[in-house]
């Protein structure tokens, strides 16, 4: 790929902020595709005010108060997140929450309809394999009705590691990964035979964290260590479709592939560029910087950007899809797993702060007033991304934390109604 020309806007003294991020994400075990992530990246202090826009149209600032019961991701005891006066039992705008399910040792991944989903789960009758550079059981697939809480292996019991399965829009096809941590040896598999074909990607190189379906029939995704992207079709034939140059690599997790042909990816040689490359026009251009994270909208008009604004500050945006900014839907320390219902009007994400400074929560925006609402502040260590069921009802996000030394993880399913 030609080297893209671009300004890099530094912010004060955060250049070296910006640098120190990048180099704790790269140094970070990146276990299972990236699921437990946040459970490794714990880090240092510091309390910062999370703002977002309140039901009634004002910004609204968290504040610390008591909480029996929370706790942070470091153990110790957190202060709940204040944003709606009993935001677990009102109604906001139509909104409110249901119930929270938790499925324990379990990873979750897709929703294959309303009471389905692909989950994985370790093998406990396996030998030990490494996976990046942890030795535990190896993961397999299993679809779990939800309804029933029964299982079924999908895929698996091999004395492998299997992983990152993606169901394609029609549901026909899941493409998943032979897993080592980082990247593995990519197949897909048609769902009701399942039957594999094995992508011919010249090795186990394959990107554990970034992969996705632009259409029924082809899969896009990077490769660890290339700052190429790659494409293959239902048959395992691979196509490159962007050259890059030696000290260009494809940072982990930063790629989305959208509908329309676009892909969005950030590059590991810029501080936090994020590019998309239009598939259509064999077009690649800059989207903005410094920029952590995207999510394109289901009809690809808009997109969820989470843009780095201070030393220890991000905001949470919507903006057009070569990145002209339409609004901000909240700032904070971090921000984790935006994920967009099916039909685009609401923003499912996670806002974060270390320490005890209690302004943490899982959060729903509304995409067209702005407004973000607090459903509950127990997910705020979850670091999946929000994946919503078909009809939009429930929401499905990973929470990992270390337990007695042990890095353990279950499934939260949380159910909402309108």
């Amino acid at each position: 790929m030609d080297r893209l020309n671009k300004g890099k806007r530094m912010i004060g003294k955060g250049t070296a902020q910006l640098s120190d991020r990048k180099r704790k994400l790269r140094a970070a075990p990146l276990l299972l595709g990236g699921a437990l992530t946040m459970a490794l990246l714990g880090g240092c202090g510091g309390e910062e005010t999370v703002r977002v826009k309140s039901g009634s149209g004002a910004e609204t600032a968290a504040e610390s108060s008591p909480a029996s019961g929370a706790s942070d991701a470091s153990g110790g005891q957190s202060a709940a997140v204040t944003v709606k006066d009993n935001p677990n039992e009102s109604v906001y705008s139509g909104l409110k929450l249901e119930k929270i399910d938790e499925l324990d040792e379990t990873l979750g991944d897709t929703w294959l309809d309303d009471s389905r989903i692909v989950i994985r789960k370790p093998d406990p009758d396996a030998e030990k394999v490494w996976i990046g550079e942890t030795q535990m059981q190896p993961y397999s697939l299993y679809i779990r009705d939800l309804s029933t809480g029964e299982d079924e292996l999908l895929y698996g019991g091999d004395g492998r590691n299997w992983g990152v399965p993606l169901l394609s829009p029609d549901g026909k096809h899941l493409f998943m990964i032979n897993d080592n941590g980082m990247s593995g040896a990519a197949y897909i598999m048609e769902m009701d035979s399942r039957e594999r074909t094995r992508v011919e990607s010249g090795g186990e190189n394959v990107s554990s964290l970034d992969a996705g379906w632009l259409d029924n029939e082809h899969v896009v995704y990077a490769k660890e260590g290339d700052g190429g992207l790659y494409q293959t079709d239902l048959s395992g034939q691979e196509t490159k479709l962007t050259q890059a140059s030696q000290d260009e690599i494809v940072m982990a997790g930063s790629m989305k592939a959208a509908s329309d042909g676009r892909i969005y990816y950030g590059l590991s040689n810029t501080e936090w560029g994020m590019f998309v490359y239009d598939k259509q026009q064999d077009r690649n251009s800059e989207v903005g910087s410094p920029i952590t994270s995207l999510a394109p909208s289901p009809d690809d008009t808009q997109l969820a950007v989470v843009k780095i604004v201070g030393d220890t500050k991000e905001e949470l945006l919507l903006t057009e899809p070569g990145g002209k900014e339409i609004k901000t839907l909240a700032e904070g320390k971090g921000f984790f797993g935006s994920g967009w219902s099916p039909d685009g009007k609401r923003l499912a994400y996670i806002v974060t702060s270390n320490g005890n400074s209690g302004k943490n929560g899982f959060y729903i925006a509304d995409a067209d007033t702005g407004e973000s609402f607090l459903l509950s502040p127990d997910l705020a260590d979850a670091g999946g991304e929000m994946k919503w069921n078909p009809s939009g009802t429930k929401i499905m996000v990973t929470k990992s934390e270390w337990v007695t030394g042990k890095l353990e993880a279950k499934t939260t399913i949380v159910t909402v109604s309108w």
